[in-house]
């Protein structure tokens, strides 16, 4: 007897993400990734009148970044992995994330690689990024013009993210290690 799961795994090249309405870019290269991510991640956030909650397992280096989403619950979701200029998404479920994984990775970006590369992908693209810092605190800021399209707010154990332009926004709390 066989038993067959619903589930696909593709792989694919990177599209570009629409980060205004207008105004595409690629992904940057893993390389600018800044340092390594190695945690479990409690995330809890909104999309417009929605709230949700996941884990997330992020493995992210200068080689590869790979994602494999949960429910609260341990159930996964997805796994999702950007290396050179492929994506692969492995979900195990028919829906799995209900958009292109593209984006996710762009957060991802925004929120941990390095703010030198990211400043010159913005400015490529007309767009405007800056980063600060105050007591221990990263603060970064994505906007076009007057418009601030997403922020972040970094520190040691977490961050707070936020897209204005596209109504959402989460918390990612790292889980220490046992």
């Amino acid at each position: 007897m066989i038993l067959l799961l619903a589930g696909c795994v593709s792989t694919r090249h990177a599209g570009k993400v629409y980060v205004t309405d207008g105004t595409q870019v690629d992904l940057l290269p893993t390389g600018d990734m800044e340092g390594t991510v190695d945690a479990m991640h409690l995330l809890a956030g909104s999309y417009k009148d929605r709230s949700f909650s996941l884990d997330a397992y992020v493995f992210a280096d200068s080689n590869k970044v790979s994602m494999t989403i949960m429910t609260t619950m341990g159930n996964t979701i997805a796994t999702l992995s950007y290396e050179g200029d492929r994506i692969t998404n492995a979900s195990s479920t028919v829906s799995g994330i209900p958009f292109p994984a593209e984006y996710l990775f762009f957060d991802f970006q925004f929120c941990y690689y390095r703010a030198d590369a990211l400043k010159e992908l913005c400015d490529a693209a007309g767009l405007t990024f800056t980063e600060s810092e105050k007591d221990g605190v990263v603060h970064r800021t994505l906007s076009d013009g007057p418009l601030t399209i997403a922020t972040v707010d970094k520190r040691g154990d977490g961050l707070f993210f936020s897209n204005q332009l596209r109504g959402y926004s989460y918390t990612i709390e790292v889980v220490p290690d046992a």
